[in-house]
């Protein structure tokens, strides 16, 4: 089992193996990022004729960083998504807000049901004959100050 969790410039990928040890990694994206970028970039300027570095080759290597950049802008592109989704479950539970309001109005002036009716106890709202007076009376302190 692996699990990431992205944190701003950070993810720590988390993965159990078959014995059931956690193992926990920190990635730091954006300094990795920064740094593969400014290894591409030299190698393309300054060595541009060598196609391969030990093991990596400059064509897997681009590939990688492509594949990474592309993957981030997905990423992007869904959290605005997402952002936007949850802009819109907000107005619409603001509307249904100012609607409950409009019910209970309703329900409170209508000849059939009123405030102490039990639609609208039902409702979820206080009847007028089962609240308090909100009459409150001080207590008196024994204890000299």
């Amino acid at each position: 089992m692996n699990l990431t969790v992205k944190r701003h410039n950070f993810a720590v990928k988390i993965a159990v193996n078959p014995q059931g040890e956690i193992t926990m990694q920190l990635v730091a994206v954006k300094r990795i990022k920064e740094k593969v970028l400014r290894i591409l970039n030299a190698w393309i300027e300054g060595a541009s004729a060598v196609l391969e570095f030990r093991n990596t080759k400059k064509v897997d290597f681009e590939a990688r960083i492509a594949q990474a950049q592309a993957l981030e802008d997905e990423a992007a592109d869904l959290e605005t998504q997402l952002s936007i989704k949850k802009d819109q479950i907000a107005d619409i539970y603001k509307q249904l807000n100012a609607d409950a309001v409009d019910i209970r109005k309703g329900v409170e002036g209508h000849k059939d049901y009123g405030d102490d009716s039990p639609l609208y106890g039902s409702m979820g709202f206080v009847r007028k004959s089962e609240r308090k007076s909100g009459l409150t009376h001080k207590i008196k302190d024994d204890k000299p100050k």
